[in-house]
């Protein structure tokens, strides 16, 4: 009988979906950009004109509240623009943007909330619908705001009065997520001085 349980549980292990399985990057205050809610997916094939999310999630945060966020992205591709759409750009509630992110290629958040969002392993600062409609393949990359709060040209995030860097993680390699491209999560975070010298 004892055999038949661990035959039965390994099998229900084997036939469950990817995404109930998340790693989570395990280092502390880490921002990326994912296609999951539990950060484990950094990488995405798509189907021309079928909307597909993506998430911009803080990871492990070290404070047990996030009042707000701020954080710059930029998104290239050697395809044609015209084809690649944003159909909802949504906040946490109560939420106050004050960054600029018309522009679906480029641009930052500075984010206050009336409330906060409780710490967590995935806590989802903004997600986003696109759609494309032809095969096109896209790198998205986070970066400090266009403003920063802190020396060193790094994400951020407040936490009650406190301003705490993060550190850029998830995609597919160094920090940057991919549509056109599966790929496994790095768990290797960029040092302080190699995320400070991309911006210099």
């Amino acid at each position: 009988m004892k055999n038949s349980v661990f035959l039965l549980f390994g099998i229900a292990l084997m036939i469950a979906p990817r995404g109930a399985m998340a790693v989570i990057d395990p280092n502390p205050d880490t921002i990326g950009i994912y296609f999951d809610k539990t950060a484990d997916n950094g990488g995405i094939y798509t189907t021309q004109n079928v909307p597909f999310y993506a998430y911009v999630i803080l990871t492990n945060p070290s404070e047990a509240e996030i009042w707000g966020f701020e954080f710059g992205y930029t998104f290239t591709t050697s395809g044609d623009t015209s084809h690649f759409y944003r159909l909802s750009n949504e906040l946490p509630p109560q939420s106050i943007d004050l960054g600029n992110n018309d522009d679906i290629m480029s641009g930052d958040y500075v984010v206050g909330m009336a409330a906060p969002l409780p710490g967590a392993p995935a806590v989802i600062l903004v997600e986003w619908l696109f759609l494309l409609t032809t095969y096109m393949y896209l790198t998205l990359e986070m970066t400090a705001s266009n403003t920063p709060s802190l020396p060193g040209d790094l994400p951020a995030y407040e936490a009650g009065g406190t301003i705490v860097p993060l550190g850029i993680g998830g995609g597919c390699y160094n920090g940057i997520a991919q549509i056109g491209s599966e790929c496994p999560v790095s768990t290797e975070i960029q040092s302080f001085g190699s995320v400070k010298a991309l911006y210099r």
